[in-house]
């Protein structure tokens, strides 16, 4: 599989910021913009907890392949690709998005993700169930800690201090303009 320098994956756990920062980015460089969840949803006319509690977690992560599939084999222009947090996780996604475009791992901190998701835990059925932040930062320590082996396989590990839009365009930038990865 050749590299393609106009693909760009943000990936790590939900609530680090990958949708936020792949929409704001793809507007500020005019690439296009792709949520592999959104993605599903569409192709499926299903939530992604719709499709958790119909088919199952399988069904799934064999979805994401599929639609990982067709990013790769149909973008041509500039494109910034906004994972869902376990994609890279199945599958041997991870080696596929590394062999085919530049990966980026937003290793925000748990108590900022906690603070993040739990302000809006009644869009994610699937973490109803946790009371409190401090159940869900236990929840997503865990979380991070199963995923940290294929997240931090990323090109760029960018910790939570380091996510900023002057370090996505620079390397962005650097190789989509230079070819090299």
């Amino acid at each position: 599989m050749l590299k393609n320098n106009n693909l760009f994956f943000l990936w790590g756990l939900m609530g680090c910021g990958k949708s936020y920062w792949a929409h704001y980015l793809a507007k500020k460089l005019s690439y296009n913009y792709i949520d592999t969840d959104t993605l599903i949803e569409n192709k499926t006319q299903l939530s992604t907890t719709q499709i958790f509690e119909k088919f199952g977690e399988s069904f799934f992560r064999d979805k994401e392949k599929m639609v990982l599939q067709d990013i790769i084999n149909t973008t041509t222009l500039p494109t910034i690709v906004a994972t869902g947090g376990g994609l890279p996780c199945f599958n041997n996604n991870a080696q596929t998005m590394i062999n085919s475009g530049v990966t980026f791992f937003l290793n925000t901190d748990i108590d900022v993700i906690a603070q993040r998701v739990f302000k809006h835990i009644e869009k994610r059925p699937l973490l109803k169930s946790y009371q409190s932040i401090e159940e869900l930062e236990l929840f997503l320590t865990q979380k991070l800690n199963d995923r940290l082996p294929f997240y931090n396989q990323a090109k760029f590990v960018f910790n939570n201090h380091q996510i900023s839009e002057q370090n996505f365009i620079q390397v962005i930038t650097k190789f989509s303009t230079n070819n090299e990865v």
